[in-house]
């Protein structure tokens, strides 16, 4: 039986209707921008990937369009435009041909997808590898109360927020006393020692560099390579002038377990401590060894930043430099036995390993009780940074749905709050940015009333929010015949030119 509505009872179903409409169109731009912040996230994370990808992308394109040009028959001003990437001049070409030449729909939604929209939409996506562009989140309120929240459960890993650095210096009957700028540009050095050169031959730290491409190897090995006792670079590329020993990819377990024994047949018995970094990390050598004087080298010593691991629990990552001490390098070279260990997929008494060696080396600590540790400062700042300086520094820089805040175990602010004065490295630093650090950090001098009691040189700014006592220091021990010196801010302390005189890179 036929049912008859009258128009008075239909104006609520065409009310619901729009609102259904409404309704559906921001569910569908909201997955759109889900979507978006997805990718932006996988660029931010996989930078070098997604440059491959998109670099790919155009020369795919230009493959579609060779081959539009050979079997179709396309207008040549079509391929052209398309070719040299006049976007708009394309998109004018494109409607007008299409409009006037009959296609099925799905050839000219696939010809504007491959050929037109598909690169600029990678281009949108990858602006936000270095600039701010997709929406993100400056006001870090709400992630720092996260941080204390979190903070109630971090004493379950335990901390080296401290490692009493002055107490050890007390021990060894060491005095400090200031001293002038002028005596330590112009007075002879022969009777003095810096401080950082004290540390550098007590000490003893072997760098294992995993290198990603030449350039960024070669700036490693120019800059805060020079500030290690020992370095040694493993990649997937050979090249006898770093040097980096070839073994293709660095990042996977085997592979990290032929480079260890590699470097423990070279150095064993060498080196106090591992730092273990890939080559787009900057790392300021004097600033580890300043941490890790205090502690015994040869108990187990598991430090880095942590992060956590849905399935593989909780870890350190390798971007931004994982630090073994010589008994944690000792349990992992007895998993490590020989060559054949490294081609399996368990390691006896350990069980099944990870394809990523950052987890394997957790797992095989793990088993003997070392574990992660809170390696930020006393005011939660972090010494291992997964970002350069400015992205650290700057707040919004690092995106809310980064997975930075996901994962992370100690989390520091993104503001000017972020970085321990006495930061040990930074990650996703670029070779000019390396060339720059270096020169700021160890070269560049500052003249001033500071670090000169005569009150020569210019006179500092008054600066408000920071209160730094940038003081100078001679360390006289037991031996009168014997100085120390540890300058701040002062010149570099590696040997290789007579003019460099910089020691520890620390503000006290």
């Amino acid at each position: 039986m036929n049912v008859f509505v009258g128009n008075n009872k239909m104006w609520f179903f065409v009310v619901l209707s729009y609102f259904a409409l409404l309704v559906q169109l921001f569910l569908i731009v909201l997955s759109v921008a889900a979507g978006l912040y997805y990718l932006a996230e996988l660029v931010e994370e996989f930078s070098v990937i997604s440059a491959k990808v998109i670099k790919s992308t155009i020369l795919l394109t230009l493959f579609i369009y060779l081959c539009l040009f050979l079997f179709e028959e396309l207008p040549n001003s079509l391929i052209i435009t398309g070719i040299v990437i006049l976007l708009l001049v394309n998109h004018y070409f494109a409607f007008s041909y299409f409009s006037s030449v009959y296609y099925p729909f799905t050839q000219v939604l696939a010809f504007f997808t491959i050929c037109l929209w598909l690169i600029p939409f990678a281009f949108f996506i990858s602006l936000s590898a270095n600039e701010n562009v997709l929406p993100t989140i400056a006001e870090t309120r709400p992630l720092l109360s996260v941080i204390e929240v979190q903070s109630l459960h971090n004493h379950i890993y335990g901390h080296l927020m401290d490692t009493h650095y002055d107490q050890w210096v007390g021990q060894k009957c060491i005095k400090r006393q200031d001293v002038s700028q002028e005596i330590k540009s112009f007075e002879s050095k022969s009777d003095v020692m810096f401080e950082s050169e004290y540390l550098f031959k007590r000490v003893g730290v072997l760098c294992l560099v995993l290198s990603k491409s030449r350039k960024s190897s070669q700036a490693v090995r120019l800059t805060w390579a020079n500030h290690c006792n020992h370095v040694i670079f493993f990649g997937p590329f050979s090249d006898r002038k770093i040097p980096v020993i070839k073994y293709p990819p660095a990042s996977t377990h085997v592979s990290f377990c032929h480079s260890f024994i590699t470097a423990m047949n070279q150095f064993s018995g060498q080196f106090d401590w591992l730092f273990i970094a890939y080559d787009e990390t900057y790392a300021i050598i004097e600033n580890l060894r300043h941490y890790v004087a205090p502690l015994n080298a040869s108990s187990l010593y598991y430090l880095g930043r942590a992060v956590k691991h849905y399935f593989s629990g909780v870890y350190n990552a390798a971007d931004s430099g994982i630090v073994l001490s010589r008994g944690a390098v000792e349990r992992i070279a007895k998993a490590f036995s020989n060559e054949t260990v490294c081609d399996l997929n368990f390691i006896e008494g350990i069980g099944s390993v990870s394809r990523n060696f950052e987890i394997s080396l957790a797992l095989i600590l793990g088993r003997f009780g070392c574990t992660p540790v809170d390696t930020r400062d006393l005011r939660r700042r972090g010494r291992f940074h997964a970002f350069p300086p400015e992205r650290q520094l700057v707040p919004g820089m690092i995106s809310m749905f980064n997975s930075y805040w996901r994962n992370g175990v100690f989390l520091s602010s993104n503001d000017e709050h972020c970085c321990s004065d006495k930061s040990i490295t930074f990650n996703g630093v670029l070779p000019a940015a390396m060339y720059l650090t270096e020169y700021l950090l160890y070269h560049m001098s500052i003249f001033s009333t500071h670090n000169n009691p005569l009150g020569l040189g210019n006179k500092p700014p008054p600066y408000s929010s920071y209160k730094y006592n940038l003081k100078s220091w001679h360390i006289w021990p037991i031996d009168p015949n014997l100085i120390l010196v540890n300058t701040l801010p002062q010149k570099s302390q590696r040997f290789f030119s007579p003019l460099s005189y910089k020691a520890i890179l620390v503000v006290d």
